[in-house]
């Protein structure tokens, strides 16, 4: 599975931290291609947490601080050594159609980038060789709803993940939710409403 991950253009998968064997997990890190968050629904609205806490914050042009513009091949989330604490053990995958164009969205003209999932993976597989020897379930559809309610999932795993190489043993999450700045949007508008007014 990872070594077919591996051909794609792009791709992101999300382990658990308490995975003892990483050997395909590395080996797909170290040949795969790096998933641009560009092409993932709301992540124009993510960006990195500081170490302090602090969440981006999103004003009128855009989120304001460091983003992240990649998500590595191979991410981490959950907890390592708390054998008390909830697994990551949801086998999912998502496969879908990447496209860019040149377009004129809300006022601006520029590049934009779309994702739209077509089939998903549901079961309990872990794609291990051992898995062929266990009573095993697994599910592709193309069923639009239960397609993009699995990618959604998805999409709020990989905002809970860390980079591979992480040291914390409880979750950390590198990316967070912009927080809004109504005073800086308030301000923005009152503007406009001016230069409205002023060419009228």
């Amino acid at each position: 599975m990872t070594a077919a991950l591996a051909t794609l253009g792009g791709c992101c998968i999300v382990i658990t931290k308490g995975a003892n064997d990483l050997r395909a997990a590395q080996a797909l890190h170290a040949n795969g291609h790096a998933l641009p968050t560009s092409y993932l629904p709301g992540f124009d609205e993510v960006g990195l947490v500081r170490p302090d806490g602090q969440r981006p914050i999103i004003g009128p042009n855009g989120v304001a601080g460091e983003s992240l513009d990649e998500l590595g091949p191979v991410r981490r989330a959950g907890w390592r050594g708390d054998k008390s604490a909830p697994l990551i053990h949801a086998k999912l995958l998502v496969l879908g159609d990447a496209w860019g164009y040149d377009a004129d969205e809300n006022g601006e003209w520029g590049p934009q980038f779309r994702f739209r999932p077509s089939r998903a993976w549901l079961g309990s597989a872990n794609w291990t060789q051992g898995a062929v020897d266990h009573l095993e379930f697994g599910l592709w559809t193309g069923e639009q709803q239960l397609v993009e309610h699995t990618f959604q999932f998805l999409l709020d795993m990989l905002k809970f993940s860390e980079p591979l190489e992480t040291t914390h043993d409880n979750p950390q999450p590198e990316l967070g939710d912009a927080e809004w700045d109504d005073d800086a949007f308030a301000e923005y508008f009152a503007e406009m409403s001016v230069s409205d007014d002023e060419e009228n």
